[in-house]
């Protein structure tokens, strides 16, 4: 028995929309944020209330409960105002903090910059 693989050519109907390229992705995610930090940029503080504040302090006590951070490279994806990049680089690592929008760097950039790279 000789077997074919099926081909899909293209698929037609629907309404579905035509698929964005991942550059369109990024830049309609970054205009979001980008609106979303300045509209209210205390929505993205992690001490803002005590659920918040309880969560950080689980993160921080699971990090150090697992690994040293002394000396490390660590990386901050979505870094917000920094806060989880600082108390990293106080336990003596070394930050490199990332955010896709331009105004949370704005936010990280207002505190101290020791040992953490934007």
């Amino acid at each position: 028995m000789n077997r074919k693989p099926l081909n899909i050519v293209a698929v037609t109907g629907g309404d579905t929309p035509p698929p964005q390229s991942k550059t369109t992705r990024r830049e309609e995610t970054q205009a979001r944020m980008e609106r979303l930090w300045l509209d209210d940029p205390e929505q993205f503080n992690p001490l803002r209330n005590s659920l918040q504040r309880e969560r950080l302090e689980r993160t921080f006590s699971l990090i150090q409960k697992h690994l040293s951070t002394s000396g490390i490279l660590a990386a901050d994806l979505g870094c917000g105002g920094g806060e989880i990049s600082r108390r990293l680089r106080d336990q003596g690592a070394i930050l490199h903090s990332l955010d896709i929008a331009g105004n949370a760097l704005k936010k990280l950039k207002q505190g101290d910059m020791h040992d953490i790279t934007p």
